[in-house]
């Protein structure tokens, strides 16, 4: 368990990533603090004249990208020393206004960063200048979710998700548009999270159902449902937002509804382990493949991960 805050004032987490031991906090009085997974330390928070809480947050190298409720786009330098005071500094590098209105997705890879707001905007950035390369729309709902597709030897494709159930997907580096995934939109489901495997994109909606599609052609695939003892009375009324991530096996994703957590195979199309928390999760993040953290409020929960036998209990 990870407590954020320690030796400051605390203030809601409402954005979280990890990196190679690294855990980057958002809160909601603007605040970025910066811990180490290994002894659950905070190493340093940095405020700048901006309160506007952070509600995007994504750690690339030895810098912390930021999105804020009022659109702006951060980009703040970390230096690590050898201080047993100051262990971490903080440098304001560029900040942008990309969105009118909140921003509701952050990713970066390689030389791009990616950001979506409220506007119904997607916007393409050279991380290095932060001069904006594309805006892309294509539904006039607003744009939730953000994902990159990085397969080794193919183009780049980024998928986006509307509040409408509408997902697409582009070309990064031309900004052509590719295909539309419409299969939640006409099922009237606005909320859920996306996932990527090597072959599927895969959407969990907030009452527990998986879908899955054939990334390449925009096929449908199939839906699954979680057993009905696993989401019981209490989880419906402790329920947060539907929560999904890919392991990077090709085979397992995890979600999260209310206070529990599910494995699956999409391969074999099966759910295989649930595990309860204490608490109605609000995050999910992955460390090295190894283990799943737990975001609730202002605790985080380790999950390990012995993924062998995940596959192990699929049933035969």
């Amino acid at each position: 368990m990870l407590q954020s805050g320690i030796g400051f004032n605390r203030a809601q987490i409402w954005a979280v990533d990890v990196r190679q031991g690294i855990i980057a906090l958002g809160c909601s009085d603007g605040s970025i603090e910066v811990g180490n997974t290994a002894f659950a330390r905070v190493l340093g928070r940095y405020q700048n004249n901006n309160d506007a809480g952070i509600v995007q947050i994504k750690l690339k190298a030895n810098k912390v990208i930021v999105g804020r409720l009022n659109g702006l786009l951060e980009l703040v330098g970390l230096q690590f020393t050898e201080s047993a005071d100051h262990p971490l500094r903080f440098t304001s590098l560029a900040t942008v206004k990309a969105h009118q209105r909140p921003c509701t997705g952050l990713e970066c890879t390689g030389l791009y960063l990616f950001s979506s707001g409220y506007d119904r905007l997607v916007k393409i950035f050279d991380i290095r200048t932060m001069r904006p390369l594309h805006t892309l729309i294509r539904d006039e709902s607003p744009v939730l979710e953000l994902k990159i597709d990085e397969q080794v030897d193919s183009p780049l494709v980024l998928y986006n998700r509307y509040e409408s159930g509408l997902i697409c997907s582009w070309d990064v580096e031309s900004g052509e548009y590719l295909h539309s995934f419409t299969d939640l939109q006409s099922n009237g489901i606005t909320r859920a999270e996306l996932a990527l495997t090597s072959t599927a994109l895969v959407a969990f909606s907030e009452d527990g159902q998986l879908f899955i599609w054939n990334k390449f052609t925009s096929d449908f695939i199939i839906r699954l449902v979680a057993e009905e003892t696993f989401i019981n009375e209490s989880t419906i009324f402790e329920l947060t937002r539907g929560r999904i991530l890919s392991l990077g096996d090709n085979n397992t994703v995890v979600t999260s509804i209310g206070t529990c957590v599910q494995f699956w195979d999409v391969e074999f199309k099966a759910l295989i382990r649930q595990v309860e928390l204490p608490t109605s999760i609000e995050t999910l993040l992955i460390i090295e493949g190894k283990a799943i953290l737990c975001v609730s409020t202002n605790t985080i929960y380790r999950i390990d991960l012995p993924l062998g036998s995940l596959r192990n209990r699929i049933p035969q």
